[in-house]
């Protein structure tokens, strides 16, 4: 086993203490999600992982065909929500939210037509901080045999 020198604990020391002070912003952030509904979607608050990935980067689908689909939004904050919002293209869509309550969601239907759709998600706490989380559905129709797509 190597030995750790002293500048290699110095480095550790620093990468745990940043990790620590970001992990402590982040989980005093809102909690946003939403995501494309599917037989393996687990509604309710998702896991550390998931949450660290939305800030990442937005959900992405792609569907072939105009078949409804469903999109689930989901928003929480220990010390209360202020203000929610969710958008389709930016189009509001209704989001009611009860703000003596710290959790919401929502479960709509998709919109089918071709096209790249973008949903959004803000939600804002009593402290002011706010968080916001994406999916982005790509529906492309295909054209029957022989026959043209509308």
């Amino acid at each position: 086993m190597q030995h750790l020198t002293f500048k290699k604990m110095i480095v550790l020391l620093v990468v745990i203490g940043l990790a620590a002070a970001g992990y402590t912003r982040f989980k005093d952030l809102p909690v946003t999600r939403i995501a494309f509904v599917e037989h393996t979607l687990q509604k309710g608050p998702p896991g550390l992982f998931s949450i660290a990935l939305s800030k990442v980067v937005d959900s992405r689908r792609e569907l072939i065909g105009n078949d409804a689909y469903r999109v689930y939004a989901y928003v929480s904050d220990p010390d209360g929500l202020q203000y929610v919002s969710l958008t389709h293209n930016g189009k509001p869509i209704p989001f009611e939210v009860d703000t003596n309550k710290t959790q919401a969601e929502l479960e709509f239907e998709g919109d089918s037509q071709s096209g790249l759709h973008k949903y959004v998600l803000v939600a804002r706490d009593t402290k002011g901080k706010e968080s916001t989380a994406a999916l982005l559905v790509s529906v492309k129709l295909v054209a029957p045999l022989g026959g043209v797509a509308f």
